[in-house]
């Protein structure tokens, strides 16, 4: 079996960004749109089932277009995904750190941490003579990596690394050698009506603000890219207030602009106004063959990355700290060594030895006897949860689980079935025009062959023969549409019928 080679994933706004990071070969940096198949245009996505599905498909398709059998995933997640706080903390040891930021986070996050993932790193610094911790904090919801999860299975890939996207892009600009980790610098993404920006220090992202760039109410359409850059100048100067109130009265050295086009007289505005460096780079990514362009694909690269800067910390949600926050730093009972630093002639001391030393062997007895009791308790509930299975042989388990897949796979076609009957009500419908009242839509499902019924009313006109003419217009719009074409409608029957006090034309259309 081939060795999995190591890809970059980005997922957001429709759209899946790989990029594979091969030393045997030239990086490879690829996109693909996640689409529904033919109706994309029509229908939505409207579960997160069929949602997955169409990543599992697009996913795929891209690694079968770049020839890529298995793979170690690193994904990037969107910054729509991902909780980001920082917050000061008094200094303590790395021990007794967990716990703290644990009950910390309570405080700035807007869900149980049981339901999230989070991991984080600590900074030192001295405020008023008193030294602190900076601590910055990422958290994600677990039912997101199950989602990721659950494609990867379907996919024959394995995640290796679940991390934000703003790490992805420090580790990307980094190794392209637009920032460095020795200072602060300030990126700012622009594209289109959208933009962000992100405060780094240290490679790490401190704050994140994003923001929309509006231009409804300018007629000339010449007056567009200074009205967007009088608007990103406004929110520059409140994010900049913000932060050097929040974090850092400390200068910026550096700001970089990431965008599609380069804007040089954006660059210039914002040296002339906050006295900085300005660079600006374009937001894409070439590989041997293409040029992709968008955050996703930079964000795509930086994930893929196998080395990097080692004094670069990681944000690594596989390497979650929400585990251990049940770990209570307790008393630690003094080291034996110490023991020996006493006067051993002192008996005063060797007896304080030994009383300690028999309470805490009474304790840690009493302790492992409620620890025994507790494992007993939790393999009695076991017991009950398991239920019938608990009697159960493992051959007999393991036909229930074929079982459960068998009827897996028969929701799966239910599924797909349902996605095409929406489409097919949809373009039904379309195909009516002005003058029809529709009755009663009958679809049957024979052995996997549709068979349609319409049924409905045609209004009377003066003019001889104009009933027909509609209906038969009914029956060449639907013949002509390319979703319905295959059914082969035709007019089963019409005549004239009297409903309501009124009279109309009743039809009948079947189509097979």
């Amino acid at each position: 079996m081939a060795t999995p080679v190591r890809v970059g994933l980005y997922l957001a706004d429709r759209y899946v960004f790989l990029a594979e990071s091969d030393p045997k070969k030239l990086q490879t940096i690829a996109s693909s749109e996640i689409t529904s198949g033919p109706s994309s245009q029509d229908v939505p996505l409207h579960s997160d089932i069929t949602e997955e599905i169409h990543v599992v498909s697009a996913f795929q398709r891209l690694l079968r277009e770049n020839k890529i059998e298995s793979a170690s995933v690193c994904v990037s997640l969107p910054i729509e995904e991902i909780f980001l706080r920082s917050f000061v903390i008094p200094w303590m040891p790395a021990s007794e750190l967990n716990n703290v930021v644990f009950y910390e986070a309570k405080k700035y996050v807007p869900f149980d941490l049981k339901l999230l993932e989070y991991v984080y790193e600590s900074f030192p610094f001295t405020e008023n003579k008193q030294k602190r911790l900076r601590v910055i904090f990422y958290a994600v919801r677990k039912q997101t990596l199950e989602k990721y999860e659950r494609i990867f299975k379907q996919t024959g890939c394995k995640a290796i690394v679940y991390e934000s996207s703003l790490v992805s892009l420090a580790k990307y600009l980094i190794s392209r050698k637009q920032m460095r980790m020795d200072q602060k610098t300030v990126v700012i993404y622009v594209r289109e009506n959208y933009g962000q920006i992100i405060f780094y220090e240290r490679g790490v992202a401190y704050f994140v603000r994003e923001f929309s760039l509006s231009t409804a109410d300018v007629q000339d359409s010449r007056a567009i890219p200074d009205v967007l850059r009088s608007q990103l100048l406004r929110e520059v100067r409140k994010s900049f207030g913000y932060y050097s109130r929040q974090f850092s009265q400390e200068k910026i050295k550096e700001v970089l602009i990431v965008s599609a086009e380069p804007d040089e007289t954006l660059a210039k505005q914002l040296t002339e106004e906050f006295s900085v460096k300005v660079k600006t780079t374009e937001s894409s990514v070439k590989s041997a063959f293409q040029k992709i362009f968008g955050l996703g694909a930079l964000c795509a690269c930086g994930a893929s990355l196998a080395k990097f800067p080692s004094n670069l910390p990681v944000f690594n949600f596989l390497q979650s700290k929400t585990s251990a926050q049940s770990q209570v730093p307790g008393f630690l009972p003094p080291s034996i060594a110490q023991f020996f630093k006493w006067d051993k002639k002192d008996f005063t001391y060797s007896l304080q030895a030994l009383a300690i030393c028999a309470v805490l062997l009474i304790g840690g007895f009493f302790y492992g006897q409620s620890n025994l009791q507790t494992l007993r308790k939790k393999i009695n509930e076991l017991t009950l949860q398991q239920g019938e299975l608990a009697n159960k042989s493992l051959e007999e388990i393991d036909a229930e689980i074929k079982l459960n897949q068998s009827h897996k796979i028969a929701y799966d076609k239910m599924i797909h079935d349902t996605s095409h009957m929406t489409s097919l009500l949809i373009h039904l419908t379309q195909a009516l025009s002005e003058g029809i009242w529709l009755d009663e839509i009958d679809v049957q499902n024979n052995a996997g062959k549709l068979t349609i019924t319409i049924q409905g009313y045609i209004t009377l006109s003066s003019t001889e023969g104009a009933q027909f003419r509609t209906a038969q217009g009914l029956i060449l719009r639907l013949n002509n549409d390319e979703f319905l074409s295959a059914y082969k409608f035709k007019l089963a029957t019409i005549q004239r019928k009297k409903t309501e006090d009124r009279e109309a034309f009743y039809f009948m259309v079947t189509g097979s």
